[in-house]
């Protein structure tokens, strides 16, 4: 699904939940991590998961 900006861009605005996003093949090395990340009943762009996995492994290991 795509909608306009500001700037008359059109933005990808699709959404995935998250047993989606963890049997997709672009996040299989996170898998883990993300399934104690993502909430269940909430839906997440790709941007909103580079993002989570970013600021996990920004925090290093405990």
């Amino acid at each position: 699904m795509e909608e306009m900006n500001n700037t008359n861009e059109y933005v990808d605005i699709t959404r995935f939940g998250k047993e989606q996003i963890l049997k997709s093949d672009r996040y299989q090395r996170y898998v883990d991590v993300l399934s104690f990340l993502l909430e269940d009943d909430r839906l997440y762009q790709f941007n909103e998961v580079e993002e989570i996995i970013n600021k996990y492994l920004d925090k290093g290991a405990i």
